[in-house]
């Protein structure tokens, strides 16, 4: 899972990304890991036009260079932390607020 550590004001948060993904391999390198599980996201597949996304791409992109590794990448639609904004709404009004259609199928 590559934290996404947000910061809004921050110009540098690609490279903060770069950085993690960087350690996080090498220490799977280093270490001989044989199996991983990648917690991802809806538009990792994507290099570009994701926001945070585009760096679980990266990541992705880098766990599939590693030789004799065998990934799993898991693209969740949606976590439970991105509630934790919509507790006010759900408290005022009685409902999440959010940028899907109510119909959409999280599956």
């Amino acid at each position: 899972m590559l934290q996404p550590n947000y910061i809004i004001t921050s110009n540098e948060f690609r490279a903060y990304q770069k950085s993690v993904i960087n350690t996080i391999v090498s220490a799977l390198e280093q270490a001989e890991v044989k199996n991983v599980v990648s917690l991802s996201s809806w538009g990792a597949d994507k290099e570009k036009d994701t926001g945070p996304v585009t760096g679980l791409h990266l990541l992705e992109q880098r766990l599939n260079q590693i030789e004799q590794l065998n990934v799993l990448h898991l693209r969740s639609g949606y976590f439970m932390e991105n509630l934790l904004s919509q507790i006010k709404n759900i408290l005022i009004h009685d409902f999440a607020r959010g940028p899907f259609l109510p119909d959409v199928q999280f599956l």
